[in-house]
């Protein structure tokens, strides 16, 4: 028994050899909600089809609400379809995006070639703070009319309206405005201000993103589960 004792001391004070780690490989972030996004992509389909590029514009009633993963989600559906599209964002909420064909600069705002086929992104998170004015959204809108033409679809991840009211000069420009909308969480009187402000603004509102909306089971189904 000394003897099996000992080599079991010796084999827990003995280092295991191990085998080097293997490199990391950058992998797209899946794409998520497909459902969704052939749903939404159906509804915008008739723009599609009799121009491009068709710029779209995704908002929301408040910070939060689901604007960027919306966004972001339906540029990956789309550029799966085999369209080209141009995402106008903020890199950070798009932690699966990587430079793989570096940067080519136009005007002002380079376009980043990313590694999904068919997906490049612009940086605009400039704009998305509360002190940039109308002055930067017109200058965006003119590189925008000038540097879009090779896409097929061009998504423009646009903070709150109320929140930051130097956007509601720019929302004449796209073909159609999309608002996300949280379940249980967006007021009322909210969702109509938001509205009130983006026809003010000659907005073409094309309808609105129902988010986190949860499927409640009636008590007496439970019996049933």
């Amino acid at each position: 028994m000394a003897t099996i004792y000992e080599a079991l001391q010796r084999g827990r004070q003995e280092s295991a050899p191990t085998a080097p780690p293997l490199p990391r490989v950058s992998k797209p972030h899946p794409a998520l909600f497909g459902a969704e996004m052939r749903a939404l992509l159906s509804r915008l389909q008739p723009l599609l089809d009799n121009r491009k590029p068709v710029t779209l514009a995704v908002t929301a009633t408040g910070t939060g609400e689901g604007t960027s993963t919306v966004a972001r989600e339906l540029a990956y559906h789309v550029a799966n379809e085999g369209r080209a599209v141009l995402l106008c964002g903020d890199p950070a909420d798009l932690d699966a995006v990587r430079v793989v064909g570096g940067e080519t600069e136009t005007q002002t705002r380079p376009m980043i070639e990313t590694n999904r086929p068919g997906l490049t992104v612009v940086d605009i998170a400039d704009l998305h703070r509360r002190d940039s004015g109308f002055a930067s959204k017109a200058a965006f809108r003119d590189w925008l009319a000038e540097n879009s033409r090779n896409f097929d679809l061009v998504i423009i991840d646009v903070p709150p309206l109320l929140e930051q009211q130097s956007w509601s000069g720019f929302m004449s420009f796209p073909d159609g405005i999309v608002i996300v909308v949280e379940a249980e969480r967006s007021r009322s009187e909210v969702i109509k201000a938001t509205t009130a402000v983006l026809e003010e603004a000659s907005g073409h509102i094309l309808g609105v993103v129902f988010n986190k909306r949860r499927q409640y089971i009636p008590k007496g189904l439970y019996k049933w589960l």
